[in-house]
C-alpha cells in the first residue's frame, strides 16, 4: 500500500516524491531504510521472491519498488493524474519538434546563406527595409488618428466660447489633460502629434487665425468665426429614406 502511495505521488505530485529514485526500472524505487522509518516489517526474502515487489542493492542501501509486470498490468493511475501525463508527454513531444524544426531550418538557412553570401545579405536587407516600412506606416497611422482626436478636442473648446485662445496654451493645456504624469507622451502630443493639427486648422476657414503680443511676445491665436449652418443636402438625404 505505501509504496502503491509513494509511486503515485511520485508520478502524479507537482514536486514529486523527495526520496524516490528512478532508472532501475520503469516505476520509481524507494530506499528501504525509509520503510523503516515508517515502523513497516518487512522480510528482505520475501521481497526479493514477490512478483509484485522489485528489490534492488545498491553498494550503500537496499532500493525497493513495484516490479514491472505489477506496475504496467495492476496499478491503478488516477484519472486526473493520467490525463495530466499526457498533456505533459503531449507537450513533450511538441517542443522536441519545434527543436528539432528550428535546428533543421536554422541548418539549412545557414548552408543557402554559405552558398550564396550576396544574396543572402540583399535578402536580409530587402526584409529589413520591408520591416521598417511597416513600422514607420502603423506609427504614421497612429499619429494621424491622435491628431484627429486632438483637432476635435481643439474645435470642441474653440467652438464653446468662440473666444480668442493661444494657440500654445491649447496645446500644452491638452497635453497636460491627457498625459498628467508623462513627460514623453506629452513631448510626443507637443512634438509629432500638435503639429498635424495646426496643418489642419490653418487650412480650415471657420478658424480665425491672428497674431496678438502676449507678454511682449508675438503668439499664434486661434477664434472659431463660423456659425451653425443647416446640412441640406444631409437633411434632404434623410428625408429621402
Amino acid at each position: 500500500g505505501i509504496l502503491v502511495n509513494w509511486t503515485s505521488q511520485h508520478m502524479c505530485g507537482l514536486n514529486g516524491c523527495e526520496f524516490a529514485e528512478t532508472g532501475y526500472s520503469e516505476a520509481p524505487v524507494f530506499p528501504v531504510s525509509r520503510l523503516k522509518e515508517e515502523n513497516i516489517s518487512f522480510d528482505e526474502m520475501l521481497l526479493a521472491e514477490s512478483q509484485s515487489l522489485l528489490l534492488i542493492h545498491d553498494d550503500n542501501s537496499s532500493l525497493v519498488g513495484l516490479s514491472d509486470a505489477y506496475f504496467e498490468n495492476q496499478f491503478e493511475i488516477p484519472l486526473l493524474c493520467w490525463v495530466c501525463l499526457a498533456l505533459s508527454r503531449l507537450l513533450s513531444l511538441l517542443l522536441q519538434a519545434a527543436l528539432i524544426g528550428v535546428r533543421q531550418g536554422s541548418t539549412t538557412m545557414w548552408s543557402i546563406a554559405m552558398a550564396y553570401p550576396a544574396l543572402s545579405f540583399l535578402s536580409l536587407v530587402a526584409l529589413w527595409i520591408i520591416r521598417m516600412r511597416r513600422v514607420r506606416s502603423t506609427r504614421r497611422k497612429k499619429v494621424i488618428q491622435e491628431a484627429a482626436q486632438l483637432r476635435q478636442l481643439a474645435y470642441e473648446q474653440l467652438m464653446g466660447d468662440k473666444l480668442e485662445h493661444v494657440v500654445l496654451h491649447l496645446r500644452d493645456g491638452f497635453a497636460h489633460d491627457l498625459h498628467p504624469t508623462s513627460k514623453k507622451d506629452r513631448d510626443h502630443i507637443v512634438l509629432t502629434v500638435w503639429p498635424r493639427v495646426v496643418a489642419d486648422v490653418r487650412m480650415d476657414n471657420r478658424v480665425l487665425k491672428s497674431t496678438r503680443m502676449i507678454q511682449g511676445k508675438p503668439r499664434d491665436v486661434w477664434q472659431w468665426v463660423a456659425t451653425p449652418t443647416k446640412r441640406v443636402g444631409f437633411r434632404k438625404q434623410e428625408t429621402t429614406k
